[in-house]
């Protein structure tokens, strides 16, 4: 909440400044702004992708079988901007985060009547589960499953492969969103 807060208190700041310049603003306007800049702030407004952890989250410890895909990119990354700890070592006082199975493919959508594609689906689909350091669960075993569909070209072949390339990536950082949020969510309704 303090890193929003202080990021919307300086684009008012800069946007004040340039009402300021012009002559033809009035102190009216100043104060508009100002009051609709506290009203956002004050309504619990929060930048996209910021997550508040309970505490026992401060560290935790994420098991992948690849670590290396753009899912587990962008949730490592997702992870760090929330300030929280990761570890690749079970410890016994930090959460575990297993991602059991990772499974990125596609499927036709849609198929000419001369029997070619020309639409795709991209599929990405995860299995997690959460448990306590010392092994006991928190969250059993869960899936989430995100798509996006995009059409394919025959004729430019590269552009569909680049498209599909960025399609995976922002179902990367879709799902890291998701997951993250599904386990803030859930882990706030334990006892």
């Amino acid at each position: 909440f303090e890193k929003s807060l202080l990021c919307l208190i300086s684009l008012s700041i800069l946007w004040l400044t340039k009402l300021m310049e012009s002559s033809m603003q009035s102190i009216s306007k100043v104060l508009i702004t100002l009051v609709l800049t506290l009203l956002v702030v004050g309504c619990g407004f929060q930048i996209r992708g910021q997550q508040h952890w309970p505490p026992q989250f401060a560290q935790l410890t994420v098991v992948s079988p690849d670590p290396t895909t753009v899912f587990m990119r962008e949730l490592m990354t997702q992870l760090h901007a929330s300030g929280v700890v990761t570890q690749t070592v079970t410890s016994t006082q930090a959460p575990v985060l297993v991602i059991e199975n990772e499974r990125l493919y596609r499927e036709a959508l849609t198929i000419s009547r001369d029997a070619r594609v020309l639409e795709f689906v991209l599929f990405l689909e995860i299995q997690f589960s959460v448990s306590e350091g010392s092994g006991s669960p928190m969250l059993g075993t869960q899936t989430l499953k995100l798509s996006r569909d995009y059409r394919f070209n025959d004729d430019s072949i590269l552009a569909s492969q680049r498209e599909e390339e960025l399609l995976e990536r922002d179902l990367g950082r879709a799902m890291a969103n998701q997951l993250l949020n599904e386990i803030a969510r859930q882990t706030r309704q334990l006892p």
